[in-house]
């Protein structure tokens, strides 16, 4: 079953007030915004054309300060499945990955992006390759570039043969 809007925001809530508790109060106060949960479902199209999902994002604006903020939608696409007492555990583990965004930004650090960048490289890389709908599709996108190489090839042997005499 899972949790309405309103009782993730209590979950939310709660898993903010055990993550933090390592922080002092000075930091925390520059998280001004706080947590907020969004009821939208926030995804991205990877180039291979599959999906997807944020469940929480880490955001810095330089006038409104610091925020973290929960996809509700999102979490409803990623875990159907989740049994009730398994949303708290969930929702948590967002909330300290986004926090530590958070207190790298206060350190001027971007370690945890560069490793998701990583990860995500990684794992393009262990997608299988997109094949081409036919033959005709992958011959049109050889033949620019194959014709190109024939090209310079004529060139740089007429370039040779006039330097030679």
């Amino acid at each position: 079953m899972q949790p309405t809007l309103s009782e993730f925001e209590s979950l939310a809530g709660d898993a903010f007030d055990r993550v933090v508790t390592g922080l002092d109060s000075q930091t925390l106060e520059r998280l001004n915004l706080g947590v907020a949960v969004s009821p939208d479902t926030n995804a991205q199209r990877d180039a291979d054309g599959s999906v997807s999902f944020i469940l929480g994002t880490f955001s810095n604006h330089p006038v409104l300060g610091r925020q973290v903020e929960l996809y509700y939608g999102s979490f409803l696409e990623v875990h159907r499945s989740l049994q009730p007492w398994d949303w708290q555990d969930e929702i948590e583990a967002v909330v300290r990955h986004e926090l530590r965004h958070f207190v790298e930004d206060l350190q001027g650090r971007r370690d945890l992006a560069i490793e998701e960048e990583e990860e995500r490289r990684f794992q393009r890389l262990l997608r299988p390759a997109a094949r081409p709908a036919d033959w005709r599709d992958a011959a049109r996108a050889l033949a620019k570039p194959a014709l190109a190489l024939v090209v310079f090839l004529i060139l740089a042997f007429f370039f040779a043969r006039s330097l030679t005499g």
